[in-house]
This record gives C-alpha cells, structure tokens and sequence, in this order.
C-alpha cells in the first residue's frame, strides 16, 4: 500500500464513520455534513493532484538524494527518511502535504513510519 492509497482509504472509513455516528446521534446539523464532505472532497483531490504530477513527470512525488541534477519543480528541502539511507533529500511539496495529510492517521497499524514528515 502506497501513502495515497493509504490516505483514500482513510478517507472512505472517515466517510462512513460520519455516516454512522450522524445517524446515530441525529444531532450533525446539514452545515456540518456538507464541511466534513467538503473536507473528504478537497482531501481526494489533493490526492489525485499528486498522482497527476507523478503520472506526468511535472514532480518527482518520492524521497530522493546524493543527484547533481537540479531538483524538481516545486521541491522544497527536507530531511531524507524513508530510503533515502539516512541521507539528507529533498521533498516536493505536495509529497509533504500528503505526509502531513497523513499525520493524524498515524495510529492505524497500516500507517509506515517511513511516511512521517
């Protein structure tokens, strides 16, 4: 499992759980629901803005380090973790969103420490 598949499926248990526990407690009120699908909505595509980069070339989306090539388009610095041999890399941007999209699931035993910004 890759980070956004990782993330999609975080998403879709958010979505059902909001489902659950609206119904449950009939208290969400419609300006709530609409937010959290809002909220699940921009998350997609967020998502799907990374894999269209990556699909594309536009972004290298992984860890990398040690090139004497210019970095990425949109890189920004960072540490190495996960691959990199300890070594410092550079990130893009949205490589470090979607780490950062992924933070508060970091609990679920599916979560990689390798993902952790």
């Amino acid at each position: 499992m890759d980070l956004s598949e990782f993330l999609l499926a975080r998403i879709a248990e958010d979505e059902a759980g909001e489902n659950t526990y609206a119904t449950a407690i009939g208290a969400s009120t419609d300006h709530d629901q609409r937010r959290w699908w809002a909220e699940c909505e921009a998350k997609r595509r967020i998502i799907d803005l990374a894999q269209q980069a990556r699909s594309q070339g536009d972004v290298v989306v992984t860890v990398y380090g040690g090139s004497s090539s210019a970095p990425p388009f949109g890189a920004v610095g960072g540490s190495g973790g996960g691959g990199g041999g300890g070594s410092p890399g550079r990130r893009t941007a949205l490589e470090q969103v979607l780490r950062l999209l992924a933070l508060p699931y970091a609990d679920h035993p599916d979560y990689s420490e390798e993902w952790r910004p």
